[in-house]
């Protein structure tokens, strides 16, 4: 993801030991005026809190977001497809006792999720809202 109007971020504080920005990964985190509500009339709304891009196949980075209730939800993927984009709450790698990283019967990399969603029209309206934000905060760079 690319950023060209570097006025809506924040000076950045040191990061912390071990996180992705530590390690050198870019990382956009929005200032409080400049916070993006999913719905901008509603602050009752979810809230896009920074963004860090990583492109690897389908894979277009990661978000943080803040729920109506506040609760903060870190390492939000976030995909491209052929058809859409859409988001995914965390996961974590399946490994082993070998402690090697498991694959599914595909042998692709197999995940656990960290959290789960109640259904499936809740997971589509998390995902949808996730992108939504991520489009106005940093538009084109989701391009289908």
């Amino acid at each position: 993801m690319k950023r060209e109007n570097n006025e809506a971020l924040s000076e950045m504080p040191p990061p912390k030991r071990g996180s992705p920005a530590s390690l050198g990964a870019p990382v956009w985190r929005m200032r409080s005026s400049d916070q993006v509500f999913a719905n901008s009339a509603d602050r009752q709304s979810m809230l896009l809190l920074d963004v860090r891009p990583m492109t690897k196949g389908a894979l277009r980075g990661f978000c943080r977001v803040q729920l109506p209730s506040r609760l903060v939800v870190q390492d939000v993927a976030v995909f491209v497809g052929r058809k859409r984009a859409w988001a995914n709450l965390p996961a974590k790698a399946l490994s082993g006792q070998d402690h090697r990283h498991k694959t599914d019967i595909n042998g692709k990399p197999a995940y656990l999720p960290v959290l789960e969603r109640g259904d499936r029209a809740l997971a589509d309206r998390f995902s949808e809202r996730a992108i939504a934000l991520i489009r106005r905060a940093h538009p084109g760079d989701l391009a289908d």
